[in-house]
């Protein structure tokens, strides 16, 4: 501790010491004997797992799941957890110590169980980038059907981090102490001192408080203590927390520029600065499609026919994005009523319905949807297309409408008609991707030229948390997202065409229609290599000719039987971008680190130039 850097130490010890008290108290004296002499010999590793993204610590409300299996013999746990401190480490935890739902809601419905995690069937594991001590190694836990055979961490963490308070600040002050200025130590400073008092008397009324309740908890019952000692156990957790900033950043003022460096005599402070600022901050998204639409995350899952359903629009808005249903998936407006009545029963968070309007000899009826999406009490519409007569019925209704445009002038006209944001459909993009062909490396650059106070955010090509912090850096106020979504354990599609999505590169799309300016990209199969031989050969050019290979109905019927010959469907370029068929929440969150972890990097490649 004499460094005051105590990260190497913490991810050592905190999963041990929060992960083995459960194991310690309630495991019966056979699996004490089994797991207990590897873990604190250290051959095995420990953590304790009991947050969730969405219940947060409101533990009453944890919806991870313990079944037991038909035989009786094992538990088959289902679920994610989230913050879970050293949950990974240069060697993975072994275990955790979890709490699961294995009977009704609320905390009578729930146990805790020692779940194998390290290289365990159905367990994936992935480091968080959260603010905080990178040595911590937050995870983030994910449980598919994994079968397996309060605390004293809060006083843990006031009283190590008070000591290492008290540490960088001795530090400093034996710093001031010796160092000179203008002819004597920087001590005889009156600024100096009046700092180092400030910050020495906080120190001291924190390490009071911290010896009061750990007299109080040895003196008191364990009964008592439980129930008497939370609040005060809690003011002291959050108090160290506040006072290890405060006395870093004082630290590191006094220290000048010796403060900055990696090493040496600034280096605890450096150290203790950069660590406090992830400790403290509690930063997140905060653009315009965030503030208007209330979302957590600025990702949108667009509108997809035959994919936009509630399963998916609910576990989008649930994970932090925006989920949107496709209106004209649905059979009749009376049908589409009762999707959003029923995704309304899977989330409580925002959620949008698509509407897009194309023309066709035979329209559906595009303003009973529209009427259907206000009475429900939608407030979010995407609208794509000839919405022209539909936008001023959703503005009378109060609703915010992002609308999908493949060029600037489109999203110029668009603006006219008073939507309030632009989805802008690089060439990238799946389905109708325009005739100018312009990636969105351009388009977005000549939307924050030309579209001025009017936010839009970036469509096509968008995959990942990298993809999220480049389209952020061109002016976007977030994303749109269809394929990858279409990946995802939610997707309502045929397991075999998300598995071909993975398999598929970057190349495997293919551009068709473009001889009758209705281009789409659809996924490089069978059929849409027959439809463009077709196109191409074809010395009449009628439609019709082309026509039983473009039908959407067969493309439906991709999605169901999983054949991903049988018919054409849609997919972006970003398919070679996706390996994976995560959960929404796992992926929402991984690209909201990914995208942080991309813009704090590009951030360190700028350095303060010295004036000499």
């Amino acid at each position: 501790m004499a460094s005051g850097l105590n990260g190497p130490a913490s991810s050592l010890t905190t999963g041990l010491a929060f992960g083995l008290p459960p194991l310690l108290k309630f495991a019966n004296n056979s699996m004490q004997e089994r797991f207990v002499p590897d873990i604190l010999t250290g051959r095995k590793r420990i953590c304790i797992a009991i947050t969730e993204h969405d219940a947060g610590s409101d533990v009453a409300n944890i919806q991870t799941t313990a079944l037991k299996s038909k035989d009786g013999k094992n538990y088959i746990v289902n679920g994610a957890k989230k913050w879970i401190t050293n949950g990974m480490i240069s060697i993975w935890s072994d275990y955790a110590s979890m709490a699961v739902r294995t009977g009704g809601s609320g905390t009578g419905g729930l146990s805790l169980l020692l779940v194998p995690l390290k290289n365990h069937e159905g367990v994936i594991m992935r480091r968080m980038e959260v603010q905080g001590q990178h040595t911590s190694s937050t995870a983030f836990i994910e449980l598919h059907d994994v079968k397996t055979n309060f605390n004293h961490t809060s006083p843990t963490i006031a009283i190590l981090v008070t000591a290492q308070t008290r540490t960088i600040l001795a530090n400093a002050f034996a710093y001031v102490i010796k160092q000179g200025a203008f002819g004597g130590p920087l001590i005889n400073n009156a600024a100096v001192r009046h700092r180092l008092a400030k910050c020495g008397a906080e120190l001291e009324n924190q390490r009071a408080l911290v010896e009061s309740f750990v007299y109080q908890m040895v003196k008191m019952s364990q009964e008592d203590a439980d129930r008497k000692l939370g609040g005060l156990t809690a003011l002291a957790k959050a108090k160290a927390a506040m006072l290890l900033n405060e006395c870093a950043q004082c630290a590191q003022l006094l220290y000048g520029g010796n403060g900055y460096n990696k090493s040496g005599q600034g280096e605890s402070a450096k150290g203790l600065s950069r660590d406090c600022w992830r400790k403290n901050s509690d930063m997140g998204f905060d653009t315009a499609l965030t503030r208007a639409l209330g979302i957590r995350v600025p990702i949108v899952q667009g509108g997809m026919m035959w994919v936009g359903y509630a399963e998916l629009a609910s576990a989008v808005s649930n994970a932090g994005g925006l989920g949107i249903l496709t209106a004209l998936t649905q059979p009749t407006p009376e049908d589409l009523r009762k999707e959003i009545r029923r995704c309304q029963k899977m989330t409580s968070k925002p959620f949008a319905v698509n509407l897009t309007a194309l023309p066709t000899i035979k329209p559906p009826p595009y303003k009973k949807y529209a009427q259907v999406i206000i009475d429900e009490g939608i407030k979010i519409v995407e609208t794509a297309g000839l919405v022209k007569d539909y936008v001023p019925m959703f503005k009378a209704a109060g609703c915010q409408i992002l609308h999908k445009c493949t060029t600037i002038r489109h999203a110029l006209s668009a603006v006219k008609m008073g939507v309030d944001f632009l989805s802008i459909d690089g060439f990238e993009c799946a389905g109708h991707v325009g005739e100018t062909d312009i990636p969105n490396f351009i388009l977005l650059s000549r939307a924050r030229q030309e579209l001025k106070d009017i936010p839009f955010i970036a469509s096509g090509g968008m995959a990942d948390g990298r993809g999220l912090a480049g389209a952020m850096a061109l002016g976007a106020c977030g994303i749109n997202m269809g394929t990858r979504f279409m990946c995802t354990e939610e997707a309502p599609i045929h397991r075999n065409i998300k598995e071909a999505i993975v398999k598929a590169s970057e190349n495997d799309t293919q551009l068709v229609l473009r001889r009758w300016t209705n281009t789409n990209r659809y996924f490089k199969n069978k059929v849409s290599e027959a439809a463009l031989k077709i196109e191409k050969e074809s010395t009449k050019g009628d439609f019709s000719e082309v026509a039983p290979y473009v039908s959407g109905a067969r493309g439906r019927q991709v999605f169901l039987n999983g054949d991903p010959d049988y018919g054409v469907w849609t997919a972006g370029m970003c398919i070679g971008l996706i390996h994976d068929i995560p959960t929404c929440g796992v992926l929402v969150q991984r690209i909201e680190d990914e995208a942080v972890e991309a813009m704090q990097e590009n951030l360190a490649k700028f350095k303060k130039q010295s004036k000499l």
